[in-house]
This record gives C-alpha cells, structure tokens and sequence, in this order.
C-alpha cells in the first residue's frame, strides 16, 4: 500500500497498489499490508513497468501527480528514463530530448515535429517548471543553437519539408545567431569549429551569366567554412559556393566571430585562376571568347588580381610556395584574347620604358598596380645604380640600365634557376653564374662567343666555360 496522493494503478497481474487516506492506512497496516513510499513505489514498480510503453489517458493522470509532488529525489530518476510522452503520445521520451514550444527559435526550427510536450501537460506552471528540473530545453544558448543548426542540416538532407519551409527556418536560424551578440561571445573554439561545419546555410544554387555555368555545384545548403561572400564571385565561383544575399554574415557577427568566413583561399583562387585564363585561351570556348563578354572577362581578371596581390601582402612566404613564375597567368596588355599578352611573372620588369627582348616585357600601365603580386610571382625590378652620378643615369638608357642591374643580380645570386652559363674560374675552381643573353648584350666578346659559331652557341644547353688565369674575385668585378 501508499499514501501517495496518486490513483490506483495496478502494475502486475500479482500486486495491486492502493492509494489510502490516514484510517486506511492505520488499518491495512495491522492487516500486515506492506507499506512502500513515494520514491520506491516510482522506482520500482513505475518506472520499470512504463519504460518503452506507449503512455495511456491514465498514465498521463498519474505523470501529473508525480509532477506534482515537486519531490527532486523522484525528478531525478525521471531525468535518466524515456518516461515524458512526445507531442503525438506515439512515445515516451526523456525529457531532455523536448523543447519548450514556448521559445521562438525552438517553435521555428521544430515546427510539425514530436520534439515538444503534449498540450496537456502544458497548462500547468507547475508541471512545466517539474519538467524544466528534469530536462525540458526552455533556453536558448551555445548548444541548444547548435541543435537548432543540426536540424536543420537534417531537414533539408532528409527531405522532411519543402526546401522553401527549410530555407525559411534557416534564415531565422542564421539571424538570430547575427543579432544575439551574447549567444556568439561564449562560443567555445571547440564550438565555433562546429557551427563552422554543420550544412545550415543558404547557399546560391543559380549564378546569373553565361561564363557561370561551372560553378561550384551546390545542393542549396552549405556550411559557414566553404561559402563566399558574394562580392568574391568572381574570383572563385568554380572552386567555391556562395552564400545567398540574405544570409551574408553582418559586420557585428565577423568581428566577432573567431573564424574566417566568407572569403576565399589563395589556393581557390589560384585553382580558379587556371580556370579562368585556360578558358579565355582556348579556342573551342566560343562562350568565353565572346564579344558580348569581353567586358565581363576583363572585370574578372581585374578582380582576381585584386585579390591576389591583397594576399601576396598578408602572407608573402605562402603565396610564393604556390605560384608558379613560369605560368603565363598575367595579362600585359589590353587583349585577354590576344595570347601574346599573356605573361609569367618571371617575364615582366618593372623600371623600364620599353621591352628588352622576347622573355623580358615592361610591365604594362594595366599590371602597374599589382606590384606586390607581381614581385613574388619572379617580376624583376630595375633597381638604381648607386655607381651612376646623376650626369651618368642621363648618359644610359633603359637597356643599360636593366643589363646592369641584371649582371649585379646573377653575380649576387650566382644560383639561381636563370643562369644558363657557369664559369669554373681559378685553381680553386669556383663557380659563377651568368646568363648568355645578358653577357652578350653587355659585351661583344661574349656575344661572340655565345652568338656566334662557337662550341659555346648551343642553344637550350647550360655552358660550361673555364677561366684558369685568373682570381675568382677579380673576375667577379670583371662581370660587374
């Protein structure tokens, strides 16, 4: 027997549980009826007789009682057992699986869903602050949010709702989280790491254009780490999805915000790059060599250049490790259909007026603003001859200058990839490094012996040229 303030139940066919008054209770007791309180007659006989049930009219009845009671012990062992009846009654759940339908974003995100409490159990503050104690989520913070996300990922990836209903949630979502200033402050690096990846965000499935066929594909949802703002459209449209307008990321959330968003790497840029130059070059792209899009093509690359000398700017060690000096990338002149304005940055040079020769171009007025950029992807520049007085500089034209400069840098640097000559000078055999091209225009001894009909004109061969009757030193002024 009990004296709990609860119906009869009876839990197994051989025992039967009767609720009783104090005179009851004092006469059943002489009867040797076996007394069982509170706590127990929940624990023992309750909760495992309901566990996987499927909860009844009066199953509810008693729930409230127990709700009721506001005896912790006994809320306790409810947080730990599915014993709390989803909206539908098709089961009983914990309690730490149901959301307050009362807190707008848990209304929004889990609307049409078991994820709240039956009405019933609702009208009651006092079952309602019961069911808060045994783990009813009733606040918004860092992971109820986080949950709010997942759902969303879920809904669209099961299909569960139309796509309009589950972008509509995901705009109210990623809203809240840019307007709640308090819930993105007290997001742990472990947490940010995790919104970073969860597919909750809108994300643009059509980009308007003809030279936008390839973009990155995308189902319509992606996460903050792979989207891009849409101003970086066209520097990375084939390598990454873009957010839809209404979804960017405000100024307060990116401040704040402890990753980078929206923007894309170096190396999606680069990739598309590639892309974009390979197409204006092919001739089957008859899209891209379009009249109608020449405008839009240069604007691209105008763009990417942008970009990509903003880059070379924040980090120069790792822009270097990824460009390729030898790729003609750069478009030195007006014509992106024209492939003799096409390019490496290891071919241009700043300094000078007009071009030295094939392999050697003047930086055009077009690539003048990407200086950065164009240094750290093998751009010379002439620097000034400290020997020259100013009545020598006017006396040398730019030719001079820059073969100067030349012969100064392959003397400095005598290993570098441009040295097609190798000097072994002196007993000690010491190696030095020229270039034949530049020798030859600085000196008609050498534009004999490299352009005449010597062993040493062999064209496309490293030349190896031994000087024995003379010092390594002097023969380094002597290249000076």
């Amino acid at each position: 027997m009990t004296n709990l303030s609860m119906p009869n139940l009876e839990f197994s066919f051989h025992v039967s549980f009767y609720k009783c008054d104090e005179l009851d209770f004092n006469v059943l007791f002489s009867l040797s009826a076996e007394f069982i309180d509170e706590v127990k007659y929940v624990t023992n006989y309750f909760i495992p007789h309901h566990l996987n049930s499927t909860p009844s009219s009066e199953y509810i009845t008693f729930l409230q009682s127990i709700l009721s009671l506001k005896n912790r012990e006994i809320e306790q062992y409810f947080e730990l057992y599915p014993l709390i009846p989803n909206k539908s009654f098709q089961a009983l759940v914990k309690a730490n699986t149901l959301y307050d339908i009362t807190v707008p974003l848990f209304c929004n995100v889990f609307e049409g869903s078991d994820k709240f409490l039956p009405s019933i159990l609702c009208g009651n503050p006092v079952w309602v602050a019961a069911l808060k104690r045994i783990g009813l989520k009733y606040q918004v913070n860092c992971k109820t949010f986080i949950e709010c996300a997942q759902e969303i990922e879920s809904q669209f990836q099961h299909d569960r709702y139309p796509m309009n209903v589950v972008k509509h949630r995901a705009k109210y979502v990623i809203d809240y989280l840019y307007e709640n200033r308090e819930i993105f402050l007290k997001f742990s690096s472990d947490q940010w790491a995790q919104i970073m990846q969860i597919r909750f965000v809108p994300s643009e499935k059509s980009l308007q254009g003809s030279l936008f066929e390839e973009a990155k594909e995308t189902s319509g949802f992606e996460s903050f780490a792979v989207l891009c703002f849409q101003r970086y459209k066209e520097v990375c449209w084939t390598q990454r999805p873009l957010f839809e307008k209404n979804v960017e990321p405000t100024d307060l959330f990116l401040k704040n915000c402890s990753k980078i968003v929206g923007k894309p790497s170096p190396g999606d840029v680069i990739d598309h790059w590639l892309f974009v130059v390979d197409k204006i070059k092919s001739r089957s792209s008859y899209t891209w060599r379009s009249s109608e899009n020449y405008n839009v093509i240069k604007k691209i690359i105008k763009k990417i250049y942008e970009i990509m000398n903003e880059f070379s700017k924040e980090n120069a060690e790792e822009f270097k490790s990824i460009v390729d000096s030898e790729e003609k990338l750069f478009l030195n002149g007006e014509d992106p259909f024209d492939k003799e304005n096409w390019v490496a940055g290891s071919e241009l040079v700043f300094g000078v007026q007009e071009n030295v020769r094939k392999g050697l171009n003047k930086v055009n007025e077009c690539l003048i603003p990407y200086e950065d950029l164009l240094l750290l992807a093998g751009a010379h520049k002439l620097e000034e001859i400290s020997d020259y007085s100013d009545d020598d500089e006017e006396k040398h034209d730019q030719k001079n200058l820059l073969l100067n400069n030349l012969l100064n840098k392959f003397t400095k640097y005598p290993d570098t990839r441009h040295h097609d000559v190798i000097f072994i000078v002196g007993e000690e055999e010491s190696k030095i490094g020229a270039n034949r091209y530049v020798l030859s225009a600085a000196s008609k001894y050498f534009e004999k012996m490299f352009c005449g009909h010597t062993a040493e004109s062999i064209e496309n061969e490293q030349i190896v040229v031994r000087i024995e009757d003379i010092q390594p030193d002097a023969f380094q002024v002597f290249l000076r």
